[in-house]
C-alpha cells in the first residue's frame, strides 16, 4: 500500500476518534474528553521518555504507576496552592489555629523550594487561602461529597475541571488544591488518574503531613506499608519524607517528582527489592488498612488502634496511639468524643470531656514539668471558670479567656501573699486587693501588676497612706 494512503486513512481514523469523543464529551455534561485524550497520549509520551532513563527490568514496578498522570505531572515550575479551610458537622476552625496552619504551611512550602533548590530543580510556590463550609460524609471510602460541597462553598470551579481552570485563571504551571479539616485523621491525596483534571489533598488538624501528601500529589507513594516495604525503606531510603515519620527528601521521590532525573545506588537497589509488588497485593493491603471490625494493637499506617473499627477508623470505645501519644475513651469519627484521656509524647495529660477529638468541657489538663489547669475549656482552650496551679506553688482560680487570666481572679503565692481583684491577659490590671503575707494591704487600681492610679495602702502597723499611685509609688 502507498504511503500516501497509509497516512490518509491514518489521518480519517483520528478524525473519527475525535468526532466521537466530541460526541461523548456533550452527553457527559461537559467534560473536555477531547482534551483528556491528547493530553493522556502526551503524557505517556513524556513518561515513556522518562522511563527510558530506568533500567528496563524496573519499568514496570509499582511505584512508576503514577508518571504523566493529572496536570501536577511534576513538583516543578510556577504552582499555585489553593489551601481551604473547610468547616463541617464535626469540627470547625478558628481565627487563631487558622493563622498557626498559615504561618506552619508557609514554613513547609518554603522548605519544599528550598529542596527542590537542593536538587537542581526550579519550583515556585505561591498560596491562597479560602474557607468554606461542607455537609457531606468525610473518610476513607467516601470523600468526594465532603470535597464537592466545600468546592461549591469555597467557590472554585467545579471538580472535573478544577485544576486546569485554576492553572489557567493564575498562568500556572501546577494548581493543586488542599482541603483541610480541623480534627484527627488520616491525611491522604488524590492525584487525577481519569480525567487528569483535578489533584487535591485532605489534610487534618494541622501541617504535620502537609509535604508527605504535597509529594503524593505529584507522583510519589507511601514507602512505610505493608511491613516489608516499610524495612526496605528503612535500609535503602532512610528517613524518607514518604517512609514511617521521615522528615527528609529522599533520592527515588525526588525521582518520581521530577527534581532529578537519575536513579541513584539506593533508588535502584530499592526498585529491585519491590519488584515483586502489584496491584492485587497493594489492593489486598489496603483492605486490611480500611478494616471494619474490633481489633487489637494493630497498626494502620502510623497508629495503633485497640477497638471497634470502621473502614480503619475507631467507633465507640477504644484506644490509639501515633508517635508515642495515647488516647483513650469514647471516640466517634477516629475523634475522642465525650469522657476520655490524653497523654503525649512528651508526658503531658488531659482527662475530661472531648468535643470532635478536642478538650471541650470540664477536665484537668497536667503539664510534664507539674503544672496543672482544671476547669472549664471550648475547643481546646481555656475558657471560663478555673484554676491553674503551677510547679512552684502558685495557684490562680477565676476567670479564663482564649487561654489566658482574663477576669475576675484571686491568685495565692507560696510565701503567703494574695491577690483577688481583675486581671489582664494573666497579668494584675484593673481593680483589686493585694495582701502581703506580712500583713500589708492595698486596696485600688493596678495597671501590669504594679499600683497605679488610685487607692489605700494599709500597714500591718496600722499607718494609712492613700492617693494616687504611679509604678508603685505615691505620687498625689
Amino acid at each position: 500500500m502507498a504511503k500516501g494512503k497509509v497516512l490518509k486513512r491514518i489521518g480519517v481514523v483520528l478524525v473519527v476518534i475525535l468526532a466521537f469523543l466530541m460526541i461523548r464529551e456533550v452527553v457527559s455534561g461537559g467534560i473536555d474528553l477531547t482534551g483528556t485524550a491528547i493530553g493522556d497520549y502526551i503524557n505517556q509520551k513524556y513518561k515513556n521518555e522518562i522511563l527510558e532513563k530506568v533500567p528496563e527490568e524496573f519499568r514496570t514496578n509499582y511505584y512508576f504507576r503514577w508518571f504523566g498522570l493529572g496536570d501536577c505531572e511534576y513538583m516543578t515550575g510556577d504552582t499555585m496552592v489553593t489551601v481551604v479551610f473547610v468547616d463541617d458537622e464535626i469540627s470547625t476552625w478558628g481565627d487563631v489555629e487558622k493563622a498557626t496552619f498559615k504561618t506552619n504551611a508557609e514554613k513547609v512550602f518554603s522548605q519544599l523550594e528550598s529542596d527542590a533548590k537542593s536538587y537542581g530543580a526550579e519550583l515556585t510556590i505561591n498560596t491562597q487561602y479560602l474557607t468554606a463550609k461542607s455537609t457531606g460524609n468525610l473518610s476513607l471510602k467516601d470523600y468526594m461529597p465532603w470535597v464537592n460541597s466545600a468546592i461549591s462553598s469555597a467557590g472554585l470551579p467545579s471538580y472535573n475541571k478544577m485544576g486546569v481552570e485554576l492553572e489557567k485563571k493564575y498562568d500556572v504551571d501546577n494548581a493543586p488544591v488542599i482541603f483541610c479539616a480541623n480534627r484527627d485523621g488520616r491525611c491522604f491525596a488524590k492525584p487525577a488518574k481519569v480525567d487528569r483534571r483535578s489533584e487535591f489533598a485532605i489534610i487534618y488538624e494541622d501541617t504535620n503531613s502537609l509535604y508527605h501528601e504535597f509529594c503524593h500529589i505529584f507522583g510519589a507513594d507511601d514507602f512505610y506499608y505493608p511491613e516489608s516495604v516499610k524495612d526496605l525503606a528503612a535500609t535503602h531510603l532512610p528517613e524518607s519524607i514518604m517512609g514511617s515519620n521521615g522528615k527528609k527528601m529522599d533520592s527515588f521521590t525526588a525521582f518520581l517528582i521530577g527534581w532529578t532525573d537519575t536513579l541513584d545506588k539506593n533508588a535502584t537497589t530499592f526498585l529491585e527489592k519491590t519488584n515483586y509488588i502489584t496491584d492485587e497485593y497493594m489492593k489486598t493491603q489496603y483492605a486490611d488498612e480500611t478494616y471494619t471490625g474490633y481489633v487489637e494493637n494493630k497498626l494502620i499506617g502510623d497508629t495503633y488502634y485497640t477497638g471497634n473499627l470502621v473502614d480503619g477508623i475507631l467507633e465507640g470505645k477504644g484506644k490509639k496511639i501515633r508517635d508515642g501519644a495515647i488516647w483513650e475513651g469514647t471516640f466517634k469519627g477516629g475523634l475522642l468524643d465525650g469522657k476520655g484521656r490524653f497523654k503525649s509524647a512528651e508526658g503531658n495529660t488531659y482527662v475530661g470531656d472531648f468535643i470532635s477529638g478536642k478538650c471541650h468541657g470540664t477536665g484537668t489538663y497536667t503539664w510534664a514539668n507539674g503544672d496543672s489547669y482544671t476547669g472549664s475549656f471550648v475547643k481546646g482552650v481555656r475558657e471560663g471558670k478555673g484554676t491553674f496551679k503551677w510547679a512552684n506553688g502558685i495557684v490562680y482560680t477565676g476567670d479564663f479567656d482564649d487561654g489566658k487570666r482574663t477576669g475576675k481572679g484571686s491568685c495565692k503565692w507560696p510565701n503567703g501573699d494574695t491577690y483577688t481583684g481583675d486581671f489582664v491577659d494573666g497579668i494584675r490590671t484593673g481593680k483589686g486587693t493585694y495582701n502581703w503575707a506580712n500583713g500589708d494591704t492595698y486596696t485600688g487600681e493596678f495597671t501590669e501588676g504594679k499600683l497605679n492610679g488610685y487607692g489605700t495602702l494599709t500597714y500591718a502597723s496600722g499607718r494609712v497612706r492613700s492617693g494616687k499611685w504611679s509604678n508603685g509609688k505615691l505620687v498625689g
